[in-house]
């Protein structure tokens, strides 16, 4: 019981406005706090913070008469893609078994766009993706029971129907057989004979430019230029196929491991200019992909590394393109300056002149790096913006709410309503709380006044966000920033009269 002066109950002061909605847009600024000075997230190691980048791409292939205006609008997206995953094979399967009773197996070149009627059942060729770096695309592998353990694996044939178990992916026989056949183009500058890398598991049968070869042979002679190769698998299974040039280590930008410095992450493949690429567009003389994708906000610059010529378009419009260093693979790097920030988040469509086996997200290797500035973004979960959907850091939100004298003498809240995952709140320039769960409401009464009143909110999400970039099992969710509503609340005040 609290001693003192008696107090009588008059009354309360009327709340005008039970809420105002904070609704519309804020202002939008990104602070990045992923160190990567000891390569924790990147090799090789920078001092920069990472900052927003574009990892997935909405991607559609046109010949290179078409219609430019029409393939940077978003009515002409086909597909998703992830940087340096591309199309290396089109895979025909599961089968009830091997198609030996038409041309198949004789074939010297195989139409993609064309069905394949076998047993009364007509069959359709698939595009076949994977990284040269990362593997198969959400199939991990063999994983410990906290992550990566520094290894990604070498086999990027995965044939089956996909079960996760305690720490690792298996392959299991699909309805409709256990046979697939997998076609591609192979590339080699000169003829002559060839290194055959195998995994465990090998084809049944193997075509190059419609001969049969001996599937265990370790050496296949191939001509100058473009070859066809032909994979006959009959069971699901877990391994790879390659071929190199023979004599050749290849040029590896990454160091190998115990080696000072570290290492990629990244499987064997990764960096070996001796592999041979294979060629799932050969029949088209020069081909081409257009990637778009939506900013974030406050975008000032974009950096890009590709394997192809550049041409970029922000907001419908072509911008200035500078290209500079060629690297050890090929790729090279490229900048977009556009001399000012762009403040809403805007629509980026990239057009690549593709190098031979860079397609889809092949031709990015490396994500897409945005330097933002101050912009505008509405409330709402930041991971349905391309830009920001990788992003793991904190942003800040800025807004301002008018005041009445009679609003300012009640009790005032402001509620987030849900934000995703934690949350600091500045009225006024002075610091009213810190949440790291809900309810997302804060006690702003003794920081605000009548008039004008400025709201900042500093918001960080999780690691989530930036690991869709490897081949994990441990993701989390990536929900991000603050998802409202979002509004200030009143209750009005009691009027206590003295004795």
């Amino acid at each position: 019981m609290v001693r003192g002066k008696k107090h009588t109950l008059v009354g309360q002061i009327p709340s005008p406005q039970a809420t105002k909605a904070l609704a519309g847009e804020w202002e939008f600024e990104v602070k990045p706090t992923l160190d990567n000075r000891w390569g924790d997230f990147h090799w090789p190691p920078t001092f920069a913070l990472i900052g927003p980048e574009v990892r997935r791409f909405a991607y559609r292939e046109t010949p290179l008469s078409s219609d430019r205006a029409s393939a940077t609008s978003r009515g002409a997206r086909t597909d998703t893609v992830s940087c340096s995953f591309g199309a290396q094979f089109w895979k025909l399967g599961p089968l009830p078994g091997i198609i030996t009773n038409d041309t198949l197996l004789q074939r010297r070149t195989i139409d993609p766009n064309v069905d394949i009627t076998f047993n009364g059942k007509t069959y359709s060729w698939h595009s076949y993706p994977f990284s040269w770096r990362w593997g198969l695309e959400n199939d991990p592998g063999h994983q410990g029971y906290h992550g990566l353990k520094e290894e990604v694996h070498d086999e990027f044939i995965r044939l089956g129907v996909m079960t996760q178990g305690w720490t690792t992916t298996e392959r299991h026989a699909e309805d409709g057989g256990t046979y697939y056949c997998l076609f591609t183009g192979v590339v080699a500058p000169l003829e002559g004979m060839y290194i055959v890398e195998q995994g465990r598991v090998r084809p049944v049968a193997i075509r190059i430019n419609g001969v049969p070869v001996d599937t265990t042979a370790q050496i296949v002679q191939l001509k100058a230029g473009l070859n066809t190769l032909l994979l006959w698998y009959d069971k699901p299974c877990i391994t790879y196929f390659a071929l190199r040039k023979p004599g050749e280590k290849g040029i590896v930008p990454h160091k190998p491991a115990g080696e000072q410095g570290g290492k990629s992450l990244a499987a064997k493949w990764y960096g070996d200019t001796s592999l041979l690429p294979f060629d799932t567009r050969m029949a088209e003389p020069k081909p081409e992909g257009w990637y778009t994708f939506t900013s974030a906000p406050g975008m000032k610059r974009m950096h890009l590394v590709a394997h192809g010529m550049v041409e970029v378009f922000v907001g419908g419009e072509r911008v200035r393109v500078s290209k500079g260093a060629t690297r050890d693979d090929g790729s090279a790097e490229y900048l977009v300056d556009l001399g000012k920030a762009r403040a809403k988040p805007v629509e980026v469509a990239i057009r690549i002149e593709q190098k031979r086996g860079c397609y889809g997200g092949a031709a990015i290797p490396e994500p897409v790096q945005l330097d933002c500035e101050r912009g505008v973004f509405g409330i709402g979960d930041w991971s349905r913006n391309d830009g920001l959907y990788s992003y793991s850091g904190g942003a800040w939100y800025r807004t301002s709410v008018h005041l009445s004298s009679d609003e300012v003498q009640q009790k005032v809240e402001l509620d987030l309503g849900s934000v995703a995952a934690t949350a600091e709140v500045r009225i006024n320039g002075n610091n009213v709380g810190l949440k790291v769960s809900p309810p997302w409401v804060y006690d702003i009464s003794k920081d605000i006044r009548a008039g004008d009143n400025s709201i900042e909110v500093l918001v960080y999400n999780t690691a989530a966000n930036h690991y869709t970039s490897i081949p994990t099992r441990y993701r989390g969710a990536v929900t991000s920033g603050i998802i409202g509503p979002v509004a200030v609340k009143f209750a009005g005040r009691a009027i206590l009269k003295g004795p």
